[in-house]
């Protein structure tokens, strides 16, 4: 079963979505949920050369985050951008405009090194719709979801330590091939 990992490899391949004045921060933290003030934080990742051959199955899959910092409770909705080479926001409308993928999961926060729960239903999606068997990018879009301010979750960014950037794990299993075989005068199709 063939496996893959992604880094963000780029310090504007991470950002921040920041309600507060619609900026977009590419070179410090990244974040979901709601400052102490009620403005929403949200976030991209952009995996670049993404590779799987079509007809791909996925059969595990999760990022992985290191924890910076944390307040409260703070919760977010992770999608990927529903397009087929998708590229960084280039504002905070470029951001909230990008299509999201039909599926997500829901994010908290986690101590130390950890893993989100499956996103395959979400890769899934991508690779059913999209080829990835030459090299793509794909993009994560986090969005905020608290009602109260002061619960927000900031992972480890590519700026606050490259070694510690966000991680796409990826592993599936190959789809079927037909490859035909002579016996006698006739093909007979294997699969």
């Amino acid at each position: 079963m063939p496996t893959v990992d992604y880094q963000v490899s780029a310090s504007d391949n991470d950002g921040l979505a920041y309600s507060y004045l619609s900026q977009i921060i590419k070179n410090g933290n990244i974040a979901w949920g709601k400052d102490s003030n009620g403005y929403s934080y949200g976030l991209w990742l952009l995996f670049t050369g993404v590779t799987i051959p079509a007809g791909a199955t996925i059969t595990a899959s999760y990022i992985t985050f290191n924890h910076n910092s944390i307040a409260g409770s703070p919760a977010g909705k992770l999608y990927f951008e529903k397009a087929a080479d998708p590229s960084i926001p280039s504002s905070y409308a470029d951001f909230g405009a990008k299509p999201r993928t039909t599926n997500y999961i829901n994010v908290t926060s986690g101590t130390g090194e950890w893993n989100t729960d499956s996103i395959n239903a979400i890769l899934q999606e991508l690779v059913d719709a999209y080829d990835y068997s030459s090299g793509s990018n794909m993009q994560v879009l986090v969005v905020q979801n608290v009602a109260s301010k002061n619960n927000y979750y900031l992972p480890k960014s590519w700026d606050n330590d490259n070694s510690l950037a966000p991680e796409l794990h990826i592993e599936y299993t190959e789809g079927n091939s037909i490859v035909p075989v002579l016996i006698g005068q006739r093909f007979r199709r294997i699969t």
